[in-house]
């Protein structure tokens, strides 16, 4: 598997997708960077948090996609998450570690402009994931 690849064989088909059900309290959110609306992704990011009776993240998921090969998880930034409440600071912190990650340079980007740009895109998911997850839409 790797870029533009599946790892169907040729003739399989894809005929159903299971979603599972979101448990209470939690609250997801994605956001995608282009230049124009019909492009690929010069980066996007998709966040989720749950949350427990007492605003602390018990499960959170950080995915950056269009900065490599392959779409990256941000272990780190989920681990500095569970247990805390996501407060500005704590998100802040945790959107930061997207600047560690390996990106590529290509027609749409450079390396550096994805990094910067995958900070901004998870602090923006967290933030929404967070409020979602507090009941708010």
């Amino acid at each position: 598997m790797g870029y533009l690849a599946t790892a169907l064989n040729p003739g399989e088909l894809v005929v159903e997708i299971q979603v599972p059900h979101l448990p209470p309290r939690t609250g997801v959110a994605f956001q995608k960077f282009e230049r124009r609306a019909v492009d690929l992704a010069v980066i996007n990011a998709a966040s989720k948090i749950i949350l427990d009776a007492k605003d602390k993240c018990s499960d959170v998921k950080i995915i950056i996609g269009g900065a490599a090969n392959t779409p990256i998880r941000l272990s780190t930034a989920e681990k500095m998450l569970i247990g805390n409440i996501p407060d500005k600071d704590t998100i802040a912190k945790a959107a930061r570690t997207a600047t560690d990650i390996e990106t590529v340079t290509d027609i749409r980007s450079t390396a550096e402009v994805r990094k910067r740009w995958a900070e901004v895109a998870v602090k923006r998911t967290l933030e929404e994931a967070f409020k979602r997850a507090k009941g708010g839409a």
